[in-house]
């Protein structure tokens, strides 16, 4: 329905012969491709909501394990270093550097 605007007509379907379909009212050709338009912007909407009520849920159980990273004075750390060195292709090159050692935490965001 999405995505033609009607039901598919797959093989087992064309076997039986066509089923009337009590949804969709008879309109003049005229009149048609406007309910059309009117269906599948109804069901676009439907469709748009449904899939931000599931990304808000997913959002929230996520959320619940999510912890922050705690560092303190003397915590082992590795320092993400993406630069490209010239002649080493990256595909084959660590981007991480360290371990490092906390010294002293400035802030929450500098340590």
């Amino acid at each position: 329905m999405m995505m033609y605007g009607r039901d598919i007509n797959l093989p087992p379907a064309m076997a039986r012969g066509p089923v009337p379909d009590q949804r969709a009212p008879r309109l003049p050709e005229s009149d048609y491709p406007a309910w059309l338009h009117s269906r599948l912007q109804d069901l676009h909407h439907s469709v748009r909501e449904r899939a931000d009520t599931l990304s808000w849920s997913m959002k929230q159980r996520y959320n619940i394990r999510a912890k922050r990273p705690e560092y303190t004075a003397g915590s082992s750390v590795w320092l993400f270093d993406p630069r490209r060195r010239v002649g080493k292709p990256p595909k084959l090159e660590s981007w991480w550097a360290g371990p490092y050692v906390v010294e002293a935490m400035l802030n929450d965001v500098v340590a």
